[in-house]
């Protein structure tokens, strides 16, 4: 076989062509020495391990997380399989754990029924046991895997003979063999006339034909049946009949009328976001909930927003006057996380490789700046500064995204209320009755010229926000290159070397590293598409955090003094008047 024909057959082998174990590394894209230990030699005791979630009934899941090699291993043979489910699978009831599809898919099919029923299937990861793995990889036409394959097939993703929750390829296994299920039960449902979708152990099915109880008693009893049948049983505890008089709920959607979240959940992640301004903490199911838990809710109750705007074709735009009361209640979160909720100064700079170079600066001088950076007892290095970030979230939610001075415009809006912009940073000022614990900062290049973006940014200010610096104020942000613009959002550039009118963050290196070559190419500011041996700032920001140890910083330091300074300021400014903002 030629060297074209084989790189032709490794490239394209599938999980039905594998013969054996060279095989199956190949495709896994692991060495036959690593796979044979995983499956052989890895001790049991060693592949998982656990830790619980509680359920909302009260009781607990527990969630298996396979040894770092294993895990490897199973991710790539969840690509494997994902791809092939996209092929083998024929119909659009399994819903979990497939791209493009979830709960608001899964709800949608059942909005606005006469009837809906709830049924869950009990221990279904635990039911789908290594026998029954192995058979499906062995018996199923797409397949029809050799024993051995299918025997390794069901080593690498079963635990004490069952799927695991937690391993990478159990949801795909799980869909797979719940395609065996589906089989069987839309021929039930075709004899009901029944809508019927699944969200892995979640079965709904709806219709607007006016059964009564008796005949709904009777499918749920088919169902039972065939389950039974199948090797699995139905959870009677959480068998529910909903009809369209009461309130109607998939997989924690309301789908009576419209798509929505329950309207219990929203009053309730709304009053943890009063508790969490108003006192800096809330609570979650009996526990101190933390930023990421609440913006996970906001983000739940959103998607709904997003859905319903998308079927009803209606597009907000930049109009951020015309968001809902929901969708308002989320931008003051995102406000609040980005620029008011922080415990460390926050740095929002003009270029996306700025930070880069920030952090790069602190590692080589950490021992002189240690208000800003610590060496852990791990040797590792621990920022006491934060970089804000940009995403579509921010963009749609509080109308900025790019870099730039426009962004750092939009930004001081939002702290005003111009423009048309809600006044954000007052609205939560009246729910904290606290200043805020550590400073925004606007990090700009030094270059005050007209058109460049540190002028425009002032020019934007004074005209927008109707507030001109005063002399006392220009001159102290030329002497200290930093100035507290409003509340605790401050203005700071770096200082310009002598002689020099003005300068980009890059200039802080010396002439000598700049015009050198690293990794034989020459960096160049703005270089043209195609141009070659030059190096990017994107590259060159990647170069300098990754061999920040020769590289020489001391141009940073007038930056991190700012920095410093700034973090010393704001400490002043909420001592004052007791920590009270008025």
């Amino acid at each position: 076989m030629s060297y074209h024909a084989l790189f032709f057959e490794e490239k394209f082998m599938r999980l039905k062509d594998v013969k054996n174990r060279k095989d199956l590394a190949q495709l896994l894209d692991v060495k036959v020495k690593v796979l044979t230990y995983c499956l052989y030699v890895l001790p049991e005791t060693m592949r998982y391990s656990s830790f619980v979630i509680p359920k909302k009934d009260g009781s607990e899941r527990q969630i298996l997380v396979p040894c770092a090699q294993l895990k490897r291993i199973q991710k790539k043979l969840a690509e494997v399989l994902n791809e092939d489910y996209l092929e083998i699978n024929s119909n659009n009831v399994a819903q979990g754990f497939i791209k493009n599809k979830g709960i608001i898919t899964n709800a949608r099919y059942h909005r606005n029924k006469r009837v809906i029923i709830n049924v869950d299937i009990s221990d279904f990861f635990g039911t789908i046991h290594f026998g029954r793995v192995k058979g499906y990889f062995e018996n199923n036409k797409f397949y029809k895997l050799n024993n051995k394959v299918a025997t390794m097939i069901a080593q690498l993703t079963c635990y004490q003979g069952k799927l695991p929750q937690g391993a990478p390829t159990s949801p795909v296994i799980a869909n797979m063999i719940g395609q065996i299920i589906d089989y069987h039960i839309l021929k039930l449902c075709k004899q009901y006339k029944l809508y019927y979708t699944r969200y892995a152990d979640d079965m709904t099915f709806s219709t607007n034909i006016n059964y009564s109880l008796v005949e709904i008693e009777k499918f749920i009893c088919d169902l039972s049946e065939t389950l039974s049948r199948l090797g699995f049983e139905i959870n009677t505890k959480k068998t529910r009949v909903c009809f369209n008089s009461s309130k109607q709920e998939v997989t924690g959607v309301i789908v009576n009328k419209k798509l929505n979240a329950d309207k219990t959940f929203i009053k309730e992640t709304r009053a943890m976001a009063q508790n969490l301004y108003s006192t800096g903490g809330f609570v979650i199911d009996n526990k101190i909930g933390t930023m990421d838990q609440l913006e996970g809710r906001f983000a739940f109750i959103n998607q709904f927003d997003k859905y319903n705007n998308i079927v009803n074709n209606t597009s907000k735009g930049k109009h951020l006057e015309k968001l809902n009361v929901r969708e308002k209640a989320y931008q003051q979160f995102l406000f609040y996380k980005l620029f008011l909720g922080n415990d460390r100064p926050v740095i929002y700079t003009e270029g996306k490789t700025d930070s880069r170079y920030i952090k790069a600066a602190l590692k080589k001088l950490y021992i002189q700046y240690d208000d800003l950076i610590e060496k852990n007892e791990n040797g590792k290095f621990e920022y006491k500064i934060l970089f804000g970030s940009r995403n579509k979230k921010y963009e749609y939610f509080l109308d900025f995204m790019q870099y730039g001075a426009d962004s750092f415009n939009i930004i001081a809006l939002l702290y005003t209320g111009r423009n048309g912009y809600a006044n954000l940073c007052s609205i939560l000022k009246s729910k904290m009755r606290r200043k805020p614990n550590a400073p925004v900062i606007l990090l700009m290049d030094n270059e005050q010229t007209n058109g460049k973006p540190l002028n425009k940014f002032l020019q934007s200010y004074r005209d927008e926000h109707y507030k001109n610096l005063t002399d006392h104020e220009k001159a102290f942000f030329n002497d200290y290159n930093y100035i507290r613009l409003v509340e605790n959002l401050y203005l700071a550039t770096f200082p310009l070397e002598p002689g020099v009118e003005e300068m980009e963050i890059e200039d802080l290196f010396s002439k000598e590293f700049l015009d050198g070559k690293i990794n034989g190419k020459s960096f160049k500011r703005s270089p043209k598409k195609g141009e070659t041996n030059v190096m990017s700032k994107d590259e060159l920001s990647r170069y300098v955090l990754s061999h920040y140890r020769s590289i020489n910083f001391s141009g940073f330091k007038g930056l991190l003094d700012v920095i410093s300074a700034i973090k010393k300021d704001y400490e002043k400014y909420i001592n004052m008047d007791d920590n009270k903002w008025y």
